[in-house]
């Protein structure tokens, strides 16, 4: 499908509860395959898999922030009707969030709840924000096998979707709408939930429900670090399990 596609990594006889997984910039669908013993058992496992990468090398990226929000909504809409929760990590946040927005700009069904890690609050990103020279951005992702950094071939191919995805996230530039009737879950470090606060607890703007801030003791919440801990408190948020 043009724009965006979806991995299902669970199919449960009987789903209870989606969950949908956006990725950070440059990431893919595959990393969250790692969930799919992680979560309940009747929860239907997606990720999303952004062009340029993984099975869709050949595939343009959207052409801006907006047309990828469209395209996955139309998407997500194409899907069976199933409670949802959204999931987002850093840039893979602020698209999820923007996402929900334009879930109810259509007067679509709304996730039951919206999950975002080391995202921080959208209402803080006025303009537009330069992108760094790749091996700086890629070694302060925290997930970049550094053997990569140093090879020039790897760089190339890592590049393109890194760049793409680093455009469409820099470009973002805050537009002020009507909170959200969505629960917010917020996940970082405990180090960055005590040394930069309004980062995360500014997300309260974003919902007319209470924010929930979540911290795990970790350097960072990369497939390299706290994966599993940040799995299981996505979960948490999903509907009960079946008993």
């Amino acid at each position: 499908m043009p724009g965006t596609s979806i991995a299902r990594w669970t199919r449960p006889a009987q789903p209870r509860a989606r969950l949908v997984c956006l990725p950070w910039a440059g990431g893919g669908a595959g990393p969250f395959r790692e969930w799919r013993h992680l979560v309940p058992p009747d929860t239907e496992l997606l990720a999303v898999r952004w062009p340029g990468r993984e099975s869709r090398l050949d595939d343009p990226p959207p052409a801006d922030l907006a047309a990828a929000v469209s395209g996955l909504a139309d998407d997500l809409h194409a899907l069976p009707d199933l409670p949802t929760v959204l999931f987002g990590h850093c840039s893979g946040g602020l698209l999820a969030f923007e996402l929900v927005r334009e879930l109810r700009r259509r007067g679509g069904e709304l996730p039951g709840r919206l999950v975002v890690a080391s995202c921080e609050a959208p209402g803080r990103l006025t303009g537009p924000r330069p992108i760094g020279d790749l091996r700086t951005e890629l070694a302060g992702n925290g997930v970049t096998d550094p053997r990569i950094l140093g090879d020039p071939d790897l760089l190339a191919v890592l590049a393109p979707p890194v760049l793409a995805d680093l455009a469409l996230s820099r470009s973002y530039a805050y537009e002020s709408e009507p909170p959200l009737p969505v629960p917010v879950t917020v996940v970082a470090t405990e180090e960055d939930l005590a040394a930069t606060p309004a980062r995360w607890t500014d997300w309260q703007r974003e919902t007319t429900r209470p924010l929930r801030l979540a911290g795990v003791r970790a350097r960072q919440l990369f497939p390299n670090g706290a994966w599993s801990e940040l799995a299981g408190l996505v979960s948490e948020e999903l509907p009960c399990p079946r008993r």
